[in-house]
């Protein structure tokens, strides 16, 4: 219809733009096919795993399968803190005299830390209405970790620890996703 209103849009070399197009438009309909077979047999693979990752706001069965991929056997962590610290999210804390001063982790396995950084960024966002936020309590404690005087990425980072938390908790217990409550008086 609009092209209709536009008139003669035809240009020099419009054959060839017009095969360029079509055949870039079959090759993107192939490569969503090939994707979903994929996912498929991502699918097929994550059913031998008792985890429920799936279950939480912001994963899907690709993000699951990353996960568990990275984080490996679950049980070689003794705490939440301990696979914090092997992701990168834990500060690093360097210590002189009687100054203490914690510093952004460089190190840990960056793979995951992006991980953990799309899923909490997922979390604090709003959902295609843009009024309900995808997880209101992650968004809650987000904003008042900026009301404390946090940088964006500071805060984003504690929730990115709020996350790996409940990630932690959700394997080695085995459970689905349980909504956490973070209490008022939390300053992690």
């Amino acid at each position: 219809m609009l092209v209709a209103k536009d008139g003669d849009t035809s240009t020099e070399y419009q054959e060839t733009r017009d095969f360029i197009v079509s055949h870039c438009i079959k090759e993107i309909k192939h490569c969503n096919e090939e994707l979903e077979v994929i996912e498929a047999e991502i699918k097929k693979h994550m059913k031998q795993f008792p985890y429920r990752l799936e279950t939480m706001p912001g994963i899907n069965t690709i993000t699951a399968a990353m996960l568990i991929s990275e984080i490996g056997d679950i049980r070689r962590f003794s705490s939440s803190d301990k696979m914090c610290r092997y992701s990168g999210i834990s500060p690093v804390a360097c210590s002189s005299g009687d100054k203490d001063k914690n510093f952004r982790n460089k190190q840990g396995n960056r793979r995951l830390y992006e991980i953990f950084r799309d899923i909490a960024s997922r979390n604090i966002c709003r959902g295609r209405d843009k009024k309900s936020p995808i997880n209101e309590t992650f968004l809650e404690y987000y904003n008042k970790k900026i009301s404390q005087g946090k940088t964006k990425r500071q805060a984003l980072i504690a929730v990115m620890r709020q996350i790996a938390k409940v990630i932690y908790s959700m394997m080695i217990h085995q459970r689905e996703y349980i909504k956490p409550t973070i209490s008022k008086t939390e300053n992690a």
